[in-house]
């Protein structure tokens, strides 16, 4: 949902011609109804106009059991750490900010679809479920299990979740996160890390990942 003419016709020229299906919509009413009818894997938000009004059209967004693991993107003009930090504490898993090269921008979408099929699940590789520090933690249904209740993590969580806890003492660099999460050839904020740790130690408690200082996170 884009409000902006010129970057929604940028948008969707550059995602139909790299092969998306695509659907649009600039009345954020509307928004959670046709991603209900759509099941999108990835829903890029404008909030370059209000950030208030993108985390209100959000939240109605995951008030929907099939939206609560869909990948969501803001687009955004600020460049402070206080409004990426807003837009990722909101629920969303990542933020663009424009304006942005084409090539880039596909980018930057491709490694948040995580560079897979779109018509296979976008978590992947290990088909078993991971019994990690009192979790199990099921990559194949996205899901973790504490305490013998079931919860689904967003996307970006998830896989974060599963690659540290799949390697337990391990420590992982952020530079290294980075380049497993978002992809080797995307430069992320480390800031974006953070707050997405803070966001997991919120959901399974702040004593299973380590902060190495200096370096990065490790699970124990």
């Amino acid at each position: 949902m884009v409000d902006e003419p010129d970057i929604l016709e940028m948008l969707s020229y550059s995602l139909r011609r790299e092969g998306y299906q695509i659907a649009i919509s600039n009345n954020r009413e509307e928004v959670a109804r046709i991603a209900l009818q759509f099941t999108p894997h990835l829903i890029i938000l404008d909030a370059m106009r209000s950030d208030s009004e993108g985390i209100e059209t959000l939240k109605k967004i995951r008030a929907h059991e099939p939206l609560q693991r869909t990948i969501v993107c803001f687009l955004t003009t600020y460049e402070e750490n206080y409004h990426r930090i807003v837009n990722l504490g909101s629920g969303a898993d990542d933020y663009i900010t424009v304006p942005i090269r084409t090539r880039v921008l596909m980018s930057r979408i491709a490694a948040l679809l995580g560079g897979l099929p779109l018509d296979k699940p976008k978590v992947d590789t290990i088909h078993n479920a991971i019994p990690a520090g009192g979790l199990i933690i099921d990559p194949d249904t996205c899901t973790v299990t504490q305490n013998d209740t079931q919860f689904h993590l967003p996307k970006i969580e998830f896989k974060l979740l599963h690659l540290l806890a799949g390697n337990p003492g391990k420590v992982f660099s952020r530079e290294k996160i980075l380049k497993e999460i978002w992809g080797s050839k995307i430069r992320g904020s480390y800031q974006t890390i953070n707050v997405h740790i803070s966001k997991l130690r919120e959901k399974i408690g702040s004593s299973r990942i380590k902060t190495v200082k200096g370096i990065g996170y490790k699970f124990e």
